[in-house]
């Protein structure tokens, strides 16, 4: 394996991932320690949801359990650990897929954040010993204070689609070349 720093700044090392012939892609150190950190985290989310696997999920303006929530917080499940298993192997299609999973969330959580019956009902539940508190923000404009955590989160999964935007070369090194020899 060669290193090759084509800026000669320290820190900037670019990788050959095989033999060293010049059709291979190079790939940024500092690109797949970021991937990697963020493929552990997002597996680290799945064992979270998967902690979770009953517990009753916000959805279309009630609460809802039983099956409705295993399947929902199984297919976060399966998608966490697939945006993991995507972000630390680099697989060539993995920005379309980590774009698909970003609007899969998106919808999800715009649903959450502008569906104000299911937010009351899932801060009711979390903070109900604060009743007095939670009737006085469900009836002042500041009603949407609830929302705000939701959308800064998708706004990050926005932010990190774009870094991955900015390095989707990184998805890039495992195709193989199919020219003819």
């Amino acid at each position: 394996m060669s290193i090759v720093n084509p800026e000669n700044k320290p820190g900037n090392e670019a990788v050959h991932t095989g033999s060293g012939t010049e059709a291979e892609p190079v790939i940024r150190h500092r690109s797949k320690t970021v991937m990697r950190t963020a493929a552990v985290f997002f597996i680290i989310s799945a064992v979270f949801e998967g902690f979770s696997i009953t517990a009753e999920v916000p959805l279309f303006g009630a609460l809802r359990g039983g099956s409705i929530a295993v399947i929902y917080h199984v297919v976060y499940v399966c998608l966490f650990i697939a945006m993991g298993l995507v972000l630390w192997t680099g697989y060539d299609r993995g920005f379309r897929f980590m774009l698909g999973s970003t609007i899969f969330y998106s919808l999800d959580k715009l649903i959450y954040a502008f569906d104000h019956r299911a937010l009351q009902e899932d801060f009711q539940r979390s903070l109900q010993a604060y009743e007095g508190m939670i009737e006085l923000m469900a009836e002042s404009p500041s009603g949407w204070i609830l929302s705000m955590p939701t959308l800064v989160s998708v706004l990050a999964w926005w932010g990190f689609l774009f870094y991955l935007f900015l390095r989707r070369d990184y998805f890039s090194r495992f195709v193989e070349n199919t020219e003819p020899e």
